[in-house]
């Protein structure tokens, strides 16, 4: 994300945020699968302000780094479009992107970040339906930035670990008595 050249006429949240707001892109492609060469041939791609933002910058030869940030920004979008939002909440969280610019900044910054540090495209997923989890309230924004930092540093082989604790009905919040109670009384069971 260092370095990233800002259209003139938006900025790169702003760009973020259509994007993910009003997709322009085909959500029926998995990005994770495109190669470096697929993204800076797609014109239909290159057409996304962003991505045309990213892939300049990959065109120069500034960063491999780009694009793997470009198809996790891609899959991210895609993640986030796919599936049901509540659309009374959906329209209540884009008027907050839209009449709150300092809010819009905050958000899209986090996200564009942690994308940039993820080392695993699966990550951004996780990161899109954690905020789909947040526009739902389900989550506060403060629970949706704390999670989007720890993911950062969290090994994919800990998806199984996360997968069990849903499995044991697990609320974000729990204290690590409950958590452990649950997960015994899991075992117990499945051993029985």
């Amino acid at each position: 994300m260092d370095n990233l050249p800002v259209n003139s006429n938006n900025s790169v949240s702003e760009q973020f945020t259509k994007e993910l707001l009003n997709p322009s892109i085909d959500l029926v492609i998995d990005y994770s699968e495109i190669y470096i060469d697929d993204l800076i041939q797609n014109e239909a791609i290159n057409e996304v302000p962003i991505i045309k933002t990213v892939v300049g910058v990959i065109k120069t030869g500034i960063s491999i780094n780009k694009f793997f940030f470009a198809k996790k920004l891609l899959s991210f979008i895609r993640e986030f479009n796919t599936g049901q939002i509540d659309e009374e909440k959906k329209v209540k969280f884009q008027q907050k992107i839209y009449d709150d610019p300092k809010f819009r900044k905050k958000a899209t910054e986090q996200i564009m970040i942690c994308l940039d540090r993820f080392n695993d495209i699966k990550k951004s997923l996780i990161l899109a339906n954690l905020l789909k989890a947040y526009v739902e309230e389900k989550i506060s924004f403060e629970k949706f930035v704390s999670i989007s930092i720890s993911m950062e540093r969290l090994h994919p082989s800990s998806y199984s670990f996360f997968i069990s604790l849903e499995e044991v009905n697990y609320i974000i919040g729990m204290n690590l008595k409950e958590i452990e109670i649950m997960i015994l009384n899991h075992y117990y069971y499945l051993v029985g």
